[in-house]
Formats: structure tokens, C-alpha cells, sequence
């Protein structure tokens, strides 16, 4: 798919880069399990740049703070691809 098509069909289905950005968040707190609180999270939609790491997805960085129920805090990042027609997302590299 090429990257006109690709901003074509997110547009057409409603996975524009806000809504790739909330797909993002909902599997950034899903990906930490149950009985976590995040904070501080940051989103930076880095659009569709049709590179090596993602392809024709929108290319999502995430980024926060995890604190388990035990009161442990650490620092969470994950590099998101969502994909502009099915809103699937898979972890980018180091993601």
C-alpha cells in the first residue's frame, strides 16, 4: 500500500491520528495489566512516515509511569504502529 493510500483509507475509516493515538493509549495501559495506575503519560503521534519501522502505519511513541498495587513505581515506553485501516496495533521496534 502506498503511503497516499494508506492516509486515504485511515481517513475513509475514521483511523486518523487522533484516533491512532487513543487505539495507542488504550494498549499502552492494557500491555501493564490489571492493578496498575499510570501516570504522566505522554503520546507523540509520529504520522505515517512509511519507514522501516512501521510501514504505512501511524507511528505512536507512549510514554509514562507505571505504579504497581505493591506502590513500586517505573518508567514505561512503547513504540506503537497502528495500522490506518483496521486500527490494529503491533509494537514497533523496542516497543
Amino acid at each position: 500500500m502506498t503511503l497516499g493510500a494508506a492516509i486515504v483509507a485511515g481517513c475513509s475509516t475514521g483511523i486518523d491520528e487522533a484516533r491512532a493515538g487513543q487505539i495507542a493509549r488504550d494498549y499502552f495501559a492494557g500491555a501493564h495489566g490489571s492493578g496498575i495506575t499510570l501516570s504522566e503519560v505522554r503520546e507523540t503521534n509520529k504520522g505515517i512516515t512509511n519507514d522501516s519501522a512501521c510501514g504505512a502505519a501511524w507511528e505512536v511513541l507512549m510514554e509514562g509511569t507505571v505504579t504497581e498495587a505493591t506502590g513500586i513505581a517505573y518508567g514505561s515506553s512503547m513504540y506503537l504502529c497502528v495500522d490506518p485501516v483496521s486500527g490494529a496495533v503491533t509494537p514497533g521496534p523496542a516497543g
